[in-house]
């Protein structure tokens, strides 16, 4: 037998994803559940409380998820911007800041202002060179 094996950088990816589905199916099939969320994504005029509602019941499974990722380092639970998209085409741009502002504090903890990747990126861009 030989040691253990690795999944490769692409079936990384597609576990990824698959359970980042799974996620967000979980917390779909939870919202639809119960008449009250119903209420809220069928009809048109939503008052604050149950936009209120709706942003608390999203925001802290989300936040848990974000918290996964940040003690166990599992990334796949991390539907940050998922989330704060979903909530705020739902029940408005007040529900999807609030979310949004959920799921950035937990980062705030570890001084995680910035995704490292993305100040990579941002280190290593250089402008384009001047035209003639």
């Amino acid at each position: 037998m030989s040691g253990p094996q690795f999944l490769t950088v692409e079936q990384f990816l597609l576990v990824t994803l698959v359970v980042k589905l799974a996620v967000m199916a979980a917390l779909a099939t939870m919202l639809v559940r119960y008449r009250r969320f119903r209420h809220i994504l069928i009809f048109e005029r939503r008052a604050w409380p149950d936009r209120l509602t709706f942003a608390l019941s999203l925001g802290i499974p989300l936040t848990a998820g974000v918290a996964a990722r940040l003690l166990l380092n599992y990334n796949a639970a991390d539907l940050t911007l998922e989330g704060s998209f979903l909530a705020g085409l739902i029940a408005g741009p007040y529900a999807g800041a609030l979310v949004g502002i959920m799921v950035g504090t937990p980062p705030l903890g570890r001084f995680e202002a910035l995704n490292r990747s993305l100040i990579q990126k941002m280190m290593n861009a250089r402008p384009p060179p001047p035209a003639g």
